[in-house]
């Protein structure tokens, strides 16, 4: 009996939270990524990936890849995937690169998009879970080989393939991904946001003070509310999303907005002065609920006024912008959670609910507005 050799391989939605919707308005996916395990990793390894988990369509059609419907606790059947959308006649080979210590041990290999819309997309029902997994350790993997050859491929269906190595090739361990499946999802409202400073001058002892003023207003037909505070909920690309940890969007008013919704840059040498918020939040539907803080209503074109004190409680960052120059400030464009009705639709007579509603796409807080100032003692 051949001898097996574990690959890592993890199932990884490409959204967050992970949501397909029918219409396609957000490209929701789940990859398969593969790494290496303990094997020669100093040469390429070749793969065929033919009628094996790597050839998805035959991995869906053959159960290789297992549709789970987790209201009904069923598989569902995906036998339709098969031949049509086969990649290739020919057979194709994929290559892992060669790997060394220093590598991350969750950096992976190679990436291959299950394309669940192309491939199972008439099997999925509006409104339920479905969950994504090996149907077995077993990879399918007929042929594999160590080789020099950066990209393998062969011209011809009967090429002689060379011997292939004798281990078995399988998955290290069972892995599995879970999505929800809506028809659409709602198009974020409009909202219009302007800025405007007491005066051009910001002076270090902060007498007088200069304020920044921010009129905001719903352009929509509908009340709208939004989440000004804490983690926010919205559809963000998995491995990237700009946000504040716990921020204060500028549509809060108690505390002040956070003063990483802004950059500040030196106009001469377009040196940045706020540090560009690069943490993803996620709204965890946790057993603590949800209350109404942090929440604020907009009503229909009824322009909401905020004034703060710019640089308030910012001395820290007044002394590294030194002397006698000039600024430019902009709002960052960062997303919020929202919610087309008022806080009454949202939570009823209830004080807290369990979780928000959604999923939504992120309403995009931004002003094309640009505000220059001056610091003077």
């Amino acid at each position: 009996m051949a001898s097996q050799l574990p690959m890592n391989l993890h199932l990884h939605s490409t959204y967050s939270p992970a949501v397909l919707d029918l219409e396609g308005t957000v490209p929701y996916d789940v990859v398969l990524q593969v790494r290496r395990g303990a094997s020669d990793l100093t040469r390429p390894m070749n793969i065929l990936t033919d009628d094996s988990l790597f050839d998805i369509p035959h991995a869906f059609s053959n159960g290789l890849l297992k549709l789970i419907d987790l209201d009904s606790k069923e598989q569902v059947g995906l036998g339709f995937v098969g031949i049509s959308l086969k990649p290739t006649a020919n057979p194709r080979i994929i290559t892992l690169p060669p790997r060394t210590p220093r590598l991350p041990p969750f950096e992976y290999d190679l990436v291959i998009p299950l394309r669940l819309s192309d491939h199972i997309k008439p099997a999925l029902v509006p409104d339920h879970k479905y969950r994504v997994e090996l149907g077995t350790l077993e990879l399918g993997i007929k042929w594999w080989s160590y080789g020099d050859d950066a990209d393998l491929e062969l011209q011809a269906s009967n090429s002689p393939l060379p011997p292939s190595e004798p281990a078995k090739l399988v998955a290290s361990k069972p892995t599995h991904r879970d999505f929800s499946v809506v028809n659409s999802l709602p198009k974020p409202p409009g909202i219009s946001i302007s800025m405007s400073l007491s005066s051009n001058i910001v002076h270090r002892s902060k007498s007088p003070p200069t304020t920044l003023r921010v009129i905001i207003t719903n352009e929509d037909d509908r009340a709208i509310t939004l989440r000004s505070s804490g983690d926010q909920s919205f559809l963000h690309l998995s491995n990237r999303a700009e946000n504040i940890p716990n921020g204060h969007r500028i549509t809060s008013t108690k505390p002040s907005p956070s003063l990483s919704n802004f950059s500040i840059a030196k106009i001469s040498t377009s040196e940045e002065f706020v540090t560009k918020p690069t943490h993803t939040c996620s709204l965890a539907v946790g057993s603590g609920g949800r209350s109404r803080r942090g929440l604020t209503t907009l009503e229909p074109y009824v322009p909401v006024t905020h004034e703060f004190v710019l640089l308030k409680n910012a001395d820290a960052l007044v002394k590294a912008m030194g002397d006698d120059d000039e600024f430019r400030l902009r709002l960052r464009p960062l997303g919020v959670w929202w919610f087309a009705g008022t806080l009454d639709d949202v939570f009823g007579d209830q004080e807290i609910i369990k979780k928000l509603p959604g999923p939504c796409l992120p309403l995009i807080l931004q002003s094309d507005d640009e505000l220059q100032f001056r610091l003077e003692d």
